[in-house]
């Protein structure tokens, strides 16, 4: 922060939940004397993982593995989960609530925040389009693609479907617009990159297509058909997550259709 020392805060904003955006904004408040903001859906996600006692967090975990068909003895390896959320984040701040089209004055402009569903629930960005610059967070990054995640509190909620209505309206900053992820350094043609996104996802929902030609599938099976590399364990939730969005997408816009067995595992297959 020494580049900043001696500077005055009017505020922090937080994109949303995850440790690496949130974790120390509580910090922050208490040191700085600032307000801190962010949309409704970020904090509960936040609040709720944070509050969370270690065995339902644990439990939540586990049936993540059932449910996309992890056997037992990997389960039983990697052992019950962690509470890595609330290791990694401080003690929340006192949050203002702020919503889509809402509108910041900065002394050299005015940023209006939208609000979109993909990556997390309801994360945060800024557009000012009178100086053609866009902070992006991470939705909009200038190499690798957001991890999309199922919901953990709802099982049909199509967080994939949400980052296409995004990828497909971002398109309208053009590619001259300047943007500044919170990951990596400030790019342009942030057009082009949000239409390589879409295709990317889509490439995705082919592979599992074709496959779902030939059998019926779990969420572990998907991830050895999108992924071309092998992922430790550390990436595994991740990787769940993301498998999952876009098997979710394919029942919820009705080109697949899954039923849960005995267990708890979710099976895939094709609508035919």
């Amino acid at each position: 922060m020494v580049p900043l020392k001696g500077k005055k805060f009017a505020g922090l904003l937080i994109t949303h939940y995850h440790p690496d955006h949130i974790g120390m904004a509580g910090w922050l408040q208490n040191k700085l004397n600032i307000k801190c903001y962010t949309s409704k859906k970020e904090l509960f996600t936040a609040k709720t993982f944070r509050a969370m006692p270690d065995d339902e967090y644990a439990e939540i975990f586990r049936n993540v593995f059932v449910r996309a068909g992890m056997s037992e003895e990997d389960i039983i390896a990697k052992g019950p989960a962690t509470r890595l959320y609330k290791n990694r984040v401080h003690e929340l701040p006192e949050f203002e609530i702020i919503e889509a089209g809402h509108e910041i004055e900065s002394n050299e402009g005015r940023w209006i925040v939208r609000t979109d569903s993909g990556h997390s629930p309801e994360h945060i960005s800024m557009l000012d389009s009178s100086r053609n610059l866009y902070l992006s967070g991470d939705f909009l990054l200038p190499r690798i693609s957001p991890n999309i995640s199922d919901n953990f509190f709802d099982p049909l909620d199509d967080r994939l479907g949400g980052y296409f209505k995004y990828l497909n309206d971002i398109q309208s900053i053009g590619n001259e617009t300047k943007v500044f992820p919170c990951h990596d350094w400030p790019f342009q043609d942030g057009a082009e990159r949000a239409k390589n996104l879409v295709k990317h996802h889509n490439h995705r929902l082919s592979l599992i297509l074709n496959e779902l030609e030939k059998r019926s599938i779990t969420i572990m099976d998907s991830i050895e058909i999108i992924f071309d590399r092998k992922i430790g364990d550390e990436q595994m939730h991740f990787a769940i997550g993301e498998a999952r969005a876009h098997l979710i997408h394919l029942d919820v816009t009705g080109q697949a259709r899954s039923h849960v067995d005995e267990r708890g595992t979710v099976h895939y297959k094709k609508n035919s």
